[in-house]
């Protein structure tokens, strides 16, 4: 190998000799070539490097050429590498767009799956409602088969309010019959812990960190139906039949 670099060189430097230049032989020197050090160092044990990895090759192969005051040899790798990291860079945005466009397509498809549930939601809503009307026709609370039960249930209270159809004046009457009634929640410091004497004594007093909210009204929905189902008394707006519940098993 080494008699044909030999060989190769003498007959590049016979070809020079016989050219001229300004009527002065022109030299040229021939140096033989080096192996790229960026082949081992751009492709580690074979993979590519990460972009991270190029990186720390790049700053390492900066403070070489710093350190050699200015080496050419540094200065190719160092271009080379930047090269690679541009190429890098470039194929991280391709795959950043790919990204967000497949986030553009979760997101239609997260609309269209939650648009297609509150179908079904309603679809299921408006068939238990059919199957309710046929209890209905029947005149049967429970119709058994072989493949299910299906009956009402009870409500839990004979009537229910309608909050918006509530006035002040009917507000205050239910109040004063016992009727209607709001529930004062007093929050206790965690300082006090479970000391409940102390805590009674001192809330005669004004102490810092009480808080006192009170709830949404609470009606008192079987002594409202009993006073309103005596003799035929109208029904106030406000105030309507509970309606049974379905179920199915």
């Amino acid at each position: 190998m080494k008699e044909t670099k030999q060989e190769e060189l003498a007959l590049l430097e016979a070809d020079v000799a016989s050219c001229e230049c300004d009527g002065e032989q022109l030299v040229v020197t021939v140096e033989p070539a080096k192996a790229n050090p960026l082949a081992d160092l751009v492709k580690a044990d074979g993979k590519k490097l990460s972009l991270v990895d190029m990186l720390n090759l790049y700053r390492e192969i900066e403070d070489a050429l710093i350190e050699s005051g200015g080496l050419a040899e540094l200065g190719d790798q160092l271009a080379a590498v930047e090269g690679k990291i541009e190429q890098k860079l470039d194929n991280c945005k391709g795959l950043i767009e790919y990204w967000k466009g497949q986030i553009t397509y979760l997101d239609d498809r997260e609309k269209m799956y939650k648009n297609r549930k509150i179908r079904i939601k309603n679809g299921i809503d408006w068939m238990k409602n059919c199957m309710k009307a046929a209890l209905f026709a029947t005149g049967k609370e429970k119709i058994k088969t072989t493949e299910g039960t299906y009956y009402f249930i009870k409500p839990k209270s004979p009537v229910r309010i309608l909050p918006e159809y509530m006035t002040p004046q009917y507000a205050a009457a239910l109040q004063k019959l016992g009727l209607r009634r709001h529930n004062v929640v007093i929050t206790i410091p965690a300082t006090y812990g479970g000391e409940v004497e102390r805590f009674a004594a001192e809330l005669k007093q004004r102490f810092l960190g009480l808080t006192v909210t009170v709830t949404e009204p609470e009606y008192d929905l079987e002594g409202i139906h009993a006073r309103w189902s005596k003799g035929n008394r109208r029904w106030p707006k406000w105030l309507v039949a509970a309606e049974k519940g379905f179920a199915i098993r």
